[in-house]
């Protein structure tokens, strides 16, 4: 209970400071001082000029008082708006503020405190404050603007709104705590084809799906291998042959690719600095949107995974408006160091999942040995792993990436200085 008074009276405190600069302050204390003053002299010798002073100052406080008070009733603030349709890094987003005035009285200046999340940042001739009169009986549009560097998704809000008199002496707070969570995209940096998506050259390869009742799909009888999953043993013939068999499907129309985009982070990145970890995920979330756009510009049919909440999630990317889901997704997904669990489920998952073609693609900023367990796995399956790493030059783990690399068909590291374009046109 005390400690709540005193974080009441704290943020009170620090509200007034807000408002009233220290001249305004003083200048406050000094009226205070002189109007008691006023109140004890007419009480106590009645003269009638000064009577007539101190009433006329009462009944203008009071008035501005009773203003003020119906001020809390008249003024409604409407939610915030996002008027661009997307917000895309390095651009500046405008918010509109509806404010409708519903009572008679004209209320010369209002101003509307924003609060925003960091890394959103105010553009120049912007502060955290909106300040405009409002007229009797009306319905008022004002604008703010916020710049957004990097991808991610941000809340922007108005804190609360002062109402003050006419004469500039009090305000009421309105608190209003309406706010919109602003979802800034990755940009798409257009990219050039590259040998691992052309498709003549993929069937060469194989198609590998998941086990599955359609007998329309070759499949090929073998022994057991350790390597082999124990999905794809044959139980009834190896029953019948007293040794363990494994079965394995080519699938025809097997003609997907599989993009699994990766949001752990290592736990070093804690230590970094709020900038440079956004510019990591800004690299690996705009490359990531690189390809995934050409493969859709180009209609190749792929399934964008990661995992989230214990899980692999799959979003299936088909046609142009696929594609939008796909954008969502890598702007707004959180990093977090404890989301590498998702690395020893990967190889399941891709055993799994229906129709995905043999090469993986593999979007990380974080190597770690259950990755490369998974790497191991996937190409022991026949699948080919291609693994995009993400990286610091001055930061990279050259002995994990060594690893990774071995278990890869292909392998790029692409740092945070580098251009999308060329490193993919290198590739």
């Amino acid at each position: 209970m005390i400690a709540a008074i005193k974080n009441r009276w704290k943020y009170i405190r620090n509200d007034k400071k807000r408002a009233y600069t220290k001249t305004a302050r003083l200048g406050g204390f000094i009226f205070g001082l002189v109007y008691t003053s006023l109140l004890v002299i007419a009480l106590l010798f009645g003269n009638i000029y000064i009577n007539v002073l101190t009433i006329g100052i009462t009944s203008i406080l009071m008035l501005s008082t009773v203003k003020l008070l119906a001020a809390r009733v008249a003024i409604k603030v409407n939610k915030l708006k996002n008027r661009n349709f997307t917000a895309i890094k390095g651009s500046k987003v405008t918010v509109k503020i509806d404010i409708k005035n519903r009572f008679i009285f004209t209320y010369p200046v209002c101003k509307v405190y924003i609060k925003t999340d960091e890394g959103l940042v105010i553009p120049e001739g912007y502060d955290e404050k909106v300040a405009f009169g409002l007229s009797a009986l009306t319905e008022n549009t004002y604008y703010y603007a916020v710049y957004c560097p990097y991808r991610g998704q941000y809340k922007i809000g108005a804190e609360v709104m002062h109402i003050w008199d006419d004469i500039g002496l009090k305000y009421v707070r309105k608190k209003i705590d309406e706010y919109i969570v602003l979802t800034v995209y990755p940009n798409i940096v257009g990219i050039e084809g590259f040998d691992d998506v052309k498709r003549k050259e993929e069937e060469k390869l194989g198609y590998l799906s998941k086990e599955t009742a359609d007998y329309s799909d070759s499949m090929e009888i073998r022994d057991y291998k350790e390597q082999d999953s124990l999905r794809q043993i044959h139980w009834k013939l190896s029953s019948r042959m007293d040794k363990l068999m494994s079965k394995k499907y080519y699938a025809a129309q097997s003609n997907r690719l599989c993009v699994y985009f990766d949001i752990s982070l290592p736990a070093s990145y804690l230590d970094l600095e709020m900038i440079k970890r956004h510019e990591m995920i800004d690299k690996i979330s705009e490359v990531c949107t690189a390809v995934c756009n050409y493969f859709t510009q180009d209609k190749v049919p792929y399934n964008c995974i990661y995992y989230f909440m214990d899980d692999i999630k799959c979003v299936e990317c088909d046609t142009l408006n696929d594609f939008d889901g796909v954008h969502y997704l890598l702007a707004s997904l959180d990093f977090k160091t404890d989301y590498s669990k998702g690395h020893t489920l990967l190889g399941d998952f891709i055993q799994n999942v229906e129709g995905t073609k043999s090469v993986i693609y593999i979007f990380t900023l974080n190597i770690t040995e259950e990755l490369i367990y998974s790497l191991k796995e996937i190409s022991y399956l026949d699948y080919n792993p291609v693994l995009i790493y993400i990286a610091e030059k001055d930061a990279v783990n050259i002995g994990m990436a060594e690893k990774a690399k071995a278990h890869c068909a292909r392998f790029l590291t692409i740092y945070t200085e580098d251009n999308i374009k060329s490193a993919w046109e290198n590739f």
